[in-house]
C-alpha cells in the first residue's frame, strides 16, 4: 500500500493514500506532538504541527482550500499560515512536519515500530 509516513516526538506513523483521498484532513498525535495532516488530492499532502502557544488546535475544513480552526474561527491555508481572523493578524504559521511518500513494506523496514494509522 501506499503510505504518506511521518515522524515527529520520535514516534513514526503511516497514512494509506487511499485513506487520504477520503478523509483529506487527519488530526492525530504522536509522541505527544499534536498534528495534522492535510491533502488536496493526489500525492498533495502537508504535515503541520497543529499547537500554538503550547495548546493544539481542532482543525477542520473550511473549503476546499482552508482549515477553519475551532478555537478562534481563523482560516488556514495549505501553507499552514492563517490567513484570515485573530491568528492572522499575528501572521501565525505552523511548523511543518516532512512527509515521506513511500510503500508501506519499505517504510516499515526504516522505523519498525511505525503503525498504520486507523488500524
Amino acid at each position: 500500500a501506499l503510505i504518506a509516513g511521518v515522524v515527529a516526538g520520535g514516534q513514526a506513523r503511516a497514512y494509506e493514500a487511499i485513506r487520504l483521498a477520503t478523509e483529506p484532513v487527519v488530526l492525530d498525535e504522536l509522541g505527544g506532538v499534536p498534528i495534522v495532516l492535510w491533502s488536496l488530492g493526489g500525492r498533495m499532502v502537508r504535515a503541520f504541527e497543529r499547537r500554538v502557544d503550547g495548546a493544539p488546535l481542532l482543525l477542520a475544513p473550511a473549503d476546499a482550500d482552508h482549515l477553519r480552526d475551532a478555537e478562534t474561527g481563523s482560516l488556514w491555508d495549505f501553507r499552514g499560515c492563517a490567513v484570515e481572523g485573530p491568528r492572522a493578524q499575528g501572521k501565525t504559521c505552523l511548523p511543518q512536519v516532512p512527509v515521506l511518500w513511500d510503500y508501506w513494506f519499505d517504510w516499515r523496514a526504516y522505523p519498525p515500530d511505525s503503525i498504520i494509522h486507523g488500524r
